[in-house]
């Protein structure tokens, strides 16, 4: 959640005001108004219509947490959401009139947001049903959390208020209908918006993909558990892999005597000297993981891409005698990163993947360029021995391999 809490200076549509310490009584409101308590795990309050965002069901569950996927959708009005300083339960209002006169004096830090209602209702949430790959916009189809709205374009007006000095909720959320939403000046990023500071945006700058590749400690041999799927994970990342069960029951063994439970693993399609894998030590080991077929799914980290030397047999332990790949990661000139960036955004067009929109924008917000290679080669569909051959490969024969790679892919599915 660090990312989600980066800030950014506010612009002039983020305003704030004082919050004097005395508690007034609550006046009547003129217009429609309804409170609701909204818990949620993200500090995050949100109003709209998933169905209106399922062009994200195939984008990562946190794709809300970059600008770069929702930007579109700011501007377009197809949310209004809020960032608080806090997890847990929250009282908020939504009301189609102005502040109450309590309110106004317990008010903090505000921001603007555009609003397009189209399908007659908006379901106000606690961040926990924007439509990912790991969940359909229509989940949430006859949940209790709707409220009915008229359509129309919509000028939101999101106020945080100090409980602590005496307001009755911690939101307010003003829905103020507009001839064309147009017309509104809207909050560049997701507001964070906390009483007694400045307003801010969540969101706002978010880089791109980062591999956390960790050489250094990779030991001359470990134990091998054969890779069980099609395509490499790439080192640096998370991944789930099927490892055999009988490792997960001496991790656990381990874990009985000692602080670490990290057992030094290579996942590896063979054993062959001169064949890569992948070195992982899990810790901690699943304790109700269930076996299927002698293998255990386990989350691990990807440390470090290894090559395979030579093989130690034995009984008890079959161990693989293993170095780190530690190529020259040369940086790449600024020429050959354009090309290798815009041949992936011309490919992954091609492909018609639902999602290409937000992994070109990714590509094209990360800076390493290791990141940049490592990520590519991870959207790309390639097997697992095309991979292995690929990661051998200083950065600039990589990139001109996978920009060969993506040109003869493109002329396929250009026929």
């Amino acid at each position: 959640m660090t990312r989600l809490y980066g800030l950014l200076l506010c612009a002039a549509f983020v305003t704030g005001c004082a919050t004097p310490q005395r508690t007034l009584t609550t006046t009547d409101f003129e217009h429609w108004s309804i409170s609701r308590t909204v818990n949620s795990e993200l500090g995050m309050i949100t109003l709209f219509d998933p169905t209106n965002l399922a062009h994200h069901e195939s984008d990562p569950a946190d794709w809300f947490q970059y600008d770069f996927a929702f930007a579109n959708d700011l501007e377009t009005g197809r949310f209004a959401a809020a960032m608080t300083d806090r997890p847990g339960t929250h009282q908020v209002r939504i009301t189609t009139g102005s502040l109450s006169f309590e309110e106004k004096l317990f008010a903090g830090p505000r921001a603007t947001l555009r609003l397009r209602i189209i399908n007659g209702r908006l379901l106000l949430a606690g961040g926990d049903a924007w439509p990912s790959q790991d969940n359909k916009a229509t989940t949430y189809a006859h949940d209790p959390r709707w409220i009915h709205f008229e359509n129309g374009d919509y000028e939101v007006i999101v106020t945080a208020l100090d409980r602590l000095q005496g307001a009755q909720h911690d939101l307010v959320f003003q829905l103020l209908i507009v001839e064309d939403m147009l017309s509104v000046s809207y909050a560049p990023g997701i507001p964070y918006l906390v009483p007694g500071q400045p307003p801010g945006v969540a969101g706002l700058g978010a880089g791109g993909l980062h591999f956390h590749e960790t050489c250094a400690d990779v030991p001359k041999t470990a134990m091998w558990s054969p890779l069980t799927t099609p395509s490499l994970p790439m080192p640096g990342s998370v991944a789930t892999l099927n490892l055999v069960a009988n490792l997960q029951e001496q991790g656990q063994t381990v874990k009985v005597g000692s602080a670490s439970a990290a057992l030094p693993i290579v996942v590896a399609r063979s054993t062959a000297p001169g064949s890569v894998g992948i070195y992982i030590e899990p810790d901690p080991w699943p304790s109700n993981a269930i076996a299927a077929n002698g293998e255990v799914p386990v989350t691990t980290r990807m440390l470090c891409a290894v090559k395979i030397n030579g093989v130690e047999p034995g009984i008890e332990r079959f161990a693989l005698q293993i170095e780190p790949l530690t190529n020259d990661h040369d940086p790449l000139p600024p020429s050959v990163k354009k090309k290798l960036t815009t041949s992936f955004e011309r490919w992954v067009r091609l492909t018609s993947d639902p999602a290409w929109h937000y992994k070109s924008a990714q590509i094209n917000r990360t800076r390493a360029d290791r990141n940049i290679l490592l990520g590519i080669m991870d959207y790309l569909p390639l097997n697992s021995k095309h991979a292995e051959s690929l990661l051998i490969e200083s950065n600039s024969i990589l990139a001109d391999r996978l920009i060969e790679h993506m040109t003869l892919d493109e002329s396929a599915l250009s026929q």
